[in-house]
């Protein structure tokens, strides 16, 4: 059957996207992150630190990516305090084109604190050795606690020196 021309005007579409596409597009995605490439890499038993503070207000949703060239150990803590030193890190917004800033509060590295319990922890098998293959480990979405400091912490137990990073990514629910 032939619709006639007057009633295409009528017609309308629906976009579905992915939600975690349409977070993006509303500005309320962030990201920190630590890496140590060729010219600093992860010593043996080094670690890779980034604490997260969500704000007083509000709980985020947060997830993290983390490789290494060879074994290590990743824990998540929570509670962490006396936290000192270190690199205060502003979160980048993934949608580059919003105005939104991260109520979330970042530190890189920081000198000394303490830990309070491990919430999460995993091995990450990537080999030991000069010819390790290295690994990577992804963590789904976890609610944290508004207010609450935790610290996501990436050890090397290779043996040896290793290129590692750590990803952090969380939303700001407004």
């Amino acid at each position: 059957m032939r619709v006639p021309e007057s009633d295409h005007t009528a017609m309308r579409y629906v976009v579905n996207r992915d939600e975690a596409v349409q977070h993006i597009i509303e500005g309320i995605v962030f990201y920190a992150y630590s890496s140590r490439g060729n010219g600093n890499q992860l010593p043996d038993d080094g670690n890779v630190d980034i604490v997260v503070t969500p704000p007083v207000d509000n709980e985020i949703g947060i997830g993290f990516i983390t490789r290494i060239g060879g074994d290590a150990e990743f824990k998540v803590y929570e509670n962490v305090s006396n936290v000192v030193g270190g690199t205060i890190y502003v979160p980048k917004n993934r949608n580059r084109a919003s105005s939104r800033t991260a109520q979330t509060g970042v530190i890189i590295q920081p000198t000394s604190l303490t830990t309070n319990g491990v919430l999460y922890e995993e091995i990450i098998v990537g080999g030991s050795g000069g010819n390790a293959a290295g690994a990577s480990l992804e963590g789904d979405y976890a609610i944290l606690r508004a207010d609450t400091s935790y610290l996501f912490r990436l050890t090397n137990r290779s043996g040896q020196t290793r290129i590692a990073e750590l990803f952090v990514q969380w939303i700001e629910y407004v």
